[in-house]
């Protein structure tokens, strides 16, 4: 799944973004589902975002600050 945000974002076939909306809106379902290590899943991925350097951390806490997901990065 790493491999395909990779791809996807090298490519400029999605923008950083819509990867983050998306996984603000899938820790949405997630929670209505009670769905377990739904965060953790969520670090993994943004972790790699920003590992891969797609986005910076400062921009990330940004994000997180205008969207209420319930992720924290710490």
């Amino acid at each position: 799944m790493l491999k395909c945000f990779d791809f996807c974002l090298k490519e400029n076939k999605v923008k950083v973004d819509d990867v983050y909306k998306g996984i603000v809106s899938s820790l949405h379902i997630m929670d209505m589902m009670d769905t377990p290590k739904r965060y953790e899943v969520a670090k993994v991925i943004i972790n790699h975002l920003i590992e891969k350097e797609f986005i910076s951390e400062e921009v990330l806490k940004k994000k997180l600050s205008e969207v209420p997901s319930g992720l924290n990065l710490d």
